[in-house]
């Protein structure tokens, strides 16, 4: 197995600021301008080498670049099975990352904002900068990616890059499709998007169902989090699902 070094990040990139609406951005300027994946995106340039850095290498060595900590991705936990509901908890709705268009309306400027039918209920997003009256804009509501990947040597599309994250988890992440040695690819944290219920703040405690994720079989089950702090109600924070519990749990 090859070395992992870390993969810079190529010039220019950026990461969205996170604390509008909760990890609400657009996919694309203007709707067909990109065709991105959900959870693994693909983005098939060639990877860049640290300045300096023996092209050879390439062909015996992969990278992988963690992106960061978010601060609106928390840690989530399951709740025993026999836990009961008693109607003083925080209840919040979740639901797994999604995208959607939207039509940007009459008299709203770019970079302005205005009111979309979001996964529950009514939510407010921004126009991007380059859009007009009348563009069809999609829009993601998930974390940004986790990790930047290099796709080793002689891994074919389907096939597993293993490695170890710094925390000591280890990791199992297959190459997309279409994707060659050299290429890179860039993968989401597996999560559920979970929206501040009314009367809840920074720091509160809120309890959510999964949504058929993170268990065998899409077993309904509870999960808890906390709010990060300073998210108002109505915003959505990204809930890291745990591996699933054991039976005896």
């Amino acid at each position: 197995a090859g070395s992992v070094r870390a993969l810079p990040l190529p010039a220019g990139a950026g990461r969205a600021s996170p604390m509008f609406a909760g990890f609400l951005t657009p996919c694309a300027d203007v709707l067909g301008a990109s065709n991105v994946e959900s959870e693994v995106i693909r983005v098939g340039q060639e990877a860049a080498l640290d300045e300096g850095e023996d092209q050879k290498l390439l062909g015996q060595d992969f990278y992988i670049q963690e992106l960061g900590e978010d601060a609106l991705i928390v840690e989530s936990e399951w709740l025993p099975n026999a836990y009961r509901r008693t109607g003083k908890e925080l209840e919040a709705m979740a639901t797994t990352p999604v995208e959607f268009n939207a039509v940007i309306p009459e008299d709203t400027e770019p970079g302005g904002t205005f009111l979309v039918q979001g996964p529950h209920g009514l939510m407010e997003i921004e126009a991007p900068f380059d859009s007009r009256v009348g563009d069809t804009v999609r829009y993601r509501l998930a974390p940004p990616p986790e990790f930047r990947i290099e796709v080793p040597p002689d891994h074919r599309p389907g096939e597993a890059v293993k490695f170890t994250r710094e925390d000591g988890l280890e990791v199992s992440l297959p190459v997309p499709e279409n994707l060659k040695p050299g290429q890179i690819f860039e993968v989401r944290p597996p999560v559920l998007m979970v929206r501040v219920p009314d009367g809840a703040q920074g720091g509160d405690t809120v309890i959510f169902n999964n949504a058929g994720k993170g268990m065998p079989d899409g077993k309904l089950a509870y999960l808890r989090a906390k709010v990060p702090p300073d998210l108002p109600s109505g915003r959505y924070f990204a809930a890291r699902l745990p591996p699933p519990p054991r039976a005896s749990d």
